[in-house]
């Protein structure tokens, strides 16, 4: 089991109580499903085909080129991705607009 922060599921830095990703204050707990599914690390370690759930952030008068929509959550094989997962699936601009697009139509 490992330790996880509730703000983004990073680990405990230097065992601080401060998240290793945001550099927040954060409640730390074992996370069962972490050993399960881990989490994502870069864009090579996902597979799309487990994403579920996606909502998204834009602004309709960027239309129609939406370049700042983002996605602001998803599932992940049945669990919410960690903002730090987001984080990586957002930078995969192509997937976004596409699937934003798939959303809005």
């Amino acid at each position: 089991m490992s330790l996880v922060s509730d703000c983004c599921g990073a680990s405990d830095w230097n065992d601080s109580g401060i998240c290793s990703y945001c550099k927040e204050h954060a409640d730390f707990e074992d996370d069962e499903e972490l050993d399960e599914v881990p989490l994502i690390t870069s864009l090579e370690d996902i597979d799309y085909s487990l994403l579920d759930n996606l909502d998204f952030d834009f602004d309709t008068d960027d239309y129609p080129d939406f370049s700042d929509a983002f996605i602001l959550s998803a599932d992940y094989n049945g669990r919410e991705m960690a903002y730090s997962e987001l984080d990586i699936l957002n930078e995969d601009a192509e997937f976004v607009d596409k699937k934003l697009r798939e959303f809005l139509y």
